[in-house]
């Protein structure tokens, strides 16, 4: 075997395990099973406003949102690029919801797929943990809610293999992705280089 054989077949061994892990995480991100549970949205349920004449609307603001939980009514207000959370029917900041409030709000929204979310088992801070094992958090500011179950971290645990971020240490995972990287760029001339110049043994000689 020629040197830059030897070179080919070192390489080759090198990336064995990254190839491996490329191929079956491209086929699952194809295939994309699970990923609409995984990644689906969840959004507040809103009721209709009844009664707009008892809004307390700021005097000023560039854009504002007015949405009916079942906390009550909020408005979202834009107001020199910056966003405030506001009750409805005072026009004050409206501060975080106490853990009581944040579960009712929460197993509201949740009611729109029980099979998924359950009820509401404990909150901590703004995020609630549901009796299925997800958790579910609200942005207050912008009132709106993210989910992630034991699907999303497997999901999100694949693309880490994918991108070669195996150790959790990014200088370490960076510097290996990228030497994964040119080894790959390495391997593929090696190669070429090998299809044009033929087998050495059988190459003609002048």
């Amino acid at each position: 075997m020629s040197k830059l054989g030897k070179w080919h077949r070192l390489l080759g061994l090198f990336l064995l395990l990254p190839f491996l892990g490329w191929i079956s995480t491209a086929t699952i991100f194809y295939v994309k099973p699970g990923y609409s549970a995984a990644y689906g949205m969840l959004s507040l349920k809103s009721y209709p406003i009844t009664d707009s004449s008892t809004l307390a609307l700021p005097a000023e603001f560039d854009e504002i949102r007015i949405l009916r939980t079942t906390l009550g009514t909020h408005l979202l207000v834009d107001r020199e690029d910056q966003r405030q959370h506001l009750s409805a029917q005072t026009g004050q900041n409206w501060p975080e919801p106490a853990a009581h409030d944040l579960r009712r709000l929460i197993d509201d929204a949740i009611t729109t797929d029980p099979g998924r979310y359950g009820v509401v088992a404990s909150t901590r801070g703004l995020t609630a943990t549901t009796t299925t094992g997800v958790q579910v958090t609200l942005d207050w500011t912008h009132l709106r809610l993210t989910q992630r179950g034991a699907d999303t971290e497997w999901i999100n645990a694949l693309y880490r293999i994918h991108y070669l971020q195996w150790t959790g240490i990014t200088w370490f995972d960076a510097t290996f992705g990228g030497i994964a990287l040119l080894a790959v760029l390495l391997l593929s001339v090696m190669g070429l280089r090998m299809a044009f110049d033929g087998d050495p043994k059988t190459r003609r000689r002048p």
